[in-house]
């Protein structure tokens, strides 16, 4: 591990020990495979999905292969995260989450997070929501977080 020089400790606050880095970068795995876990239970099955769609599972297999719906594996299952789905379109699928999955600077567990929590840039809707308003805002702010 690269450490700061103690001179730099000031402007960038304490130094921390190679124990305490790795005791939080164990942390941060269990919060997110915890992550994980809740964004699985909270997710549709194949078959689930594909009743939701009006489609059979293996057209859903076929959607997540061609980005058209975001899968996470389960085992060798697949879910895949409600925010996605939206009774408010004809199509039932947001569009455009594939490429929505491409632009995210994240997995499919951090894409899920930010796309189904209340969010100040679009006035405290959550991004799945705003998906149906102006999904070119969405990606505009997707965009940004990249840029940071």
């Amino acid at each position: 591990m690269t450490r700061r020089p103690e001179a730099e400790a000031p402007q960038w606050g304490p130094v921390v020990s190679d124990e305490e880095v790795a005791a939080l970068e164990r942390e941060n795995l269990r919060l997110q495979v915890e992550q994980r876990q809740e964004q699985l239970a909270s997710s549709f099955t194949r078959p689930e999905a594909a009743a939701l769609l009006g489609v059979s599972p293996k057209t859903v297999s076929d959607m997540i292969a061609k980005h058209q719906l975001v899968g996470l594996k389960d085992a060798r299952a697949w879910k895949l995260p409600a925010w996605q789905f939206t009774p408010d379109l004809e199509e039932p699928v947001l569009p455009e989450v594939g490429h929505l999955a491409q632009e995210f600077p994240g997995g499919v567990v951090s894409l899920s997070r930010w796309m189904s929590r209340p969010n100040d840039n679009f006035a405290g809707r959550t991004p799945a929501q705003e998906m149906i308003r102006d999904r070119d805002r969405v990606f505009e702010v997707v965009r940004s977080l990249v840029a940071t």
